[in-house]
């Protein structure tokens, strides 16, 4: 008899996963209220990569080295990103809470204002930036899920435990490349995260650490992005 395909899923990740969900359709319904089609096109890929995710889950199991995945996932996420950009571009990193004189327009602008006096606390999150925000919690879980778990356990079986984890890899770069338009430095770069992450999984067998680890990668480029 064939082995069987997957294996059980922590229950942290499963929490995610669920919200995951959540957070995925509201984004889902403000793009298409919005008009935003590439949030509609990445909601609906995601959306996809988040369910083809159950196919692969056989029954929930208590957390395993979370804390561990997350002491190798963060740092390694950051590392990889700090090297394959370094030559291209100097990182900046500057506070996002700004004071600026109060104004209708401004705060209409930006609802996130605070009125203190005749001053304004601007907390710099606009509509846009809280869209991005929230899709960064469907988007690394639907991309661990698809990529790290999924795709790993589909090719395992035929390919071995080495050979599908650079394959799960090259195609998560590929990915990247085309559906952010990035340079073959971002490609490159994603390939190399995507092999990191893959060998914490491996060694940690902890779909929540690298779900948590991706997320707060993201989380934390989009607002330097937004500070800059």
């Amino acid at each position: 008899m064939a082995a069987e395909i997957g294996q059980p899923f922590e229950r942290s990740f499963i929490f995610l996963y669920a919200l995951s969900y959540v957070f995925l359709l509201i984004c889902l319904l403000s793009a298409f209220y919005l008009g935003i089609v590439k949030l509609q096109a990445f909601g609906s890929i995601y959306l996809a990569m988040l369910t083809l995710g159950l196919v692969f889950m056989r029954g929930i199991e208590p957390e395993k080295q979370l804390l561990t995945g997350l002491i190798l996932g963060v740092p390694s996420l950051f590392l990889i990103s700090a090297l394959f950009t370094a030559i291209a571009q100097q990182w900046q990193i500057m506070g996002v809470l700004t004071i600026t004189e109060w104004s209708t327009e401004a705060a209409a602008r930006n609802p996130l204002t605070l009125k203190l006096g005749d001053l304004a606390l601007s907390l710099g999150i606009t509509p846009q930036l809280l869209l991005s925000l929230m899709m960064n919690i469907p988007g690394p879980i639907a991309e661990e899920t698809f990529f790290r778990i999924a795709l790993y356990h589909l090719l395992k079986p035929t390919m071995g435990e080495r050979y599908s984890l650079i394959a799960q890899a090259i195609i998560f770069g590929l990915f990247h490349y085309y559906a952010y338009s990035a340079s073959l430095w971002g490609l490159l770069s994603a390939t190399t995260a995507g092999i990191a992450l893959g060998l914490i999984y491996q060694k940690t067998q902890s779909e929540c650490s690298i779900c948590l680890s991706h997320i707060i990668y993201n989380v934390f480029t989009i607002m330097v992005g937004q500070a800059t």
